[in-house]
């Protein structure tokens, strides 16, 4: 017996939102280890940050917002604000690394982060998000349509 549209996009709809946990429980305990561990002060970690021209003071501060940004992830209702603060946190870590003569390889990983928590923070958004306008309500736009094309319903 063959599935109908409906049940197929259904079971598509149902996948969408498994994968979309899973991205969301493993940005949460990344950014939740990486917070800790900056927090507890290892050795490494302090050095780098001192070896960066950044204080102790600034090391546990990147921690403790990566930690309650991790924690906020597991919400939906803070995903996208957690999101947002944590792409900025990565913006600044791609920076310092290109900054500190690292190169793109040691620079990259923070820019797939930004980029993992930007899919999260547009699926995530909500009550907290203004609608999208301008430029990227035609980006949106454009990606909606795409997707509805791609699930055969679209003009």
């Amino acid at each position: 017996m063959e599935k109908t549209d409906q049940e197929n996009y259904s079971a598509a709809k149902i996948m969408g939102m498994m994968m979309l946990w899973a991205l969301q429980i493993a940005l949460a305990a990344f950014f939740l280890l990486a917070g800790v561990v900056k927090v507890a002060g290892a050795e490494q970690i302090t050095r780098n940050f001192r070896e960066w021209g950044y204080g102790d003071g600034f090391r546990i501060f990147v921690g403790i917002l990566e930690s309650l940004g991790g924690l906020g992830l597991l919400f939906p209702f803070f995903c996208a604000v957690s999101g947002l603060i944590l792409m900025v946190l990565m913006g600044g870590a791609f920076y310092t690394h290109l900054a500190a003569g690292e190169g793109f390889a040691t620079a990259s990983p923070a820019l797939v982060l930004a980029l993992l928590l930007a899919v999260l923070v547009y699926f995530r958004r909500g009550p907290l998000m203004p609608p999208a306008r301008g430029p990227v309500k035609r980006v949106v736009d454009i990606l909606s349509r795409l997707a509805a094309k791609v699930r055969g319903g679209g003009t």
